[in-house]
């Protein structure tokens, strides 16, 4: 197999591309995945909004990430399992 850094770079992603991975599933078996059947995956399990969590129990699915204002430092939110939340503080230094 030819390295990675010798084949053409194609700029234009379509649905039916495909990627290389492995499924955990089948005993780490290596598989083609469609460009569209990951982002129907990340639209089916990951959620994205701008309400954070009331408290690091509040009702959440493994997944979700949020983003928030809370006492004026701006936080990450990420449900790592069912009700429970961890955050992180999001730098303000402009890069």
């Amino acid at each position: 197999m030819a390295k990675i850094s010798s084949y053409t770079i194609d700029t234009t992603v379509e649905g039916t591309d495909l990627l290389i991975g492995t499924d955990a599933a089948t005993n780490n078996a290596t598989k083609n995945y469609t460009v569209q059947s990951i982002a129907t995956f990340a639209a089916s399990n990951l959620l994205v909004t701008s309400s954070a969590p009331a408290s690091s129990t509040a009702a959440g699915a493994a997944g979700q990430i949020a983003f928030g204002l809370d006492t004026g430092v701006y936080y990450l939110y990420v449900c790592i399992a069912t009700d429970t939340w961890q955050r992180v503080a999001l730098d303000a230094t402009p890069f």
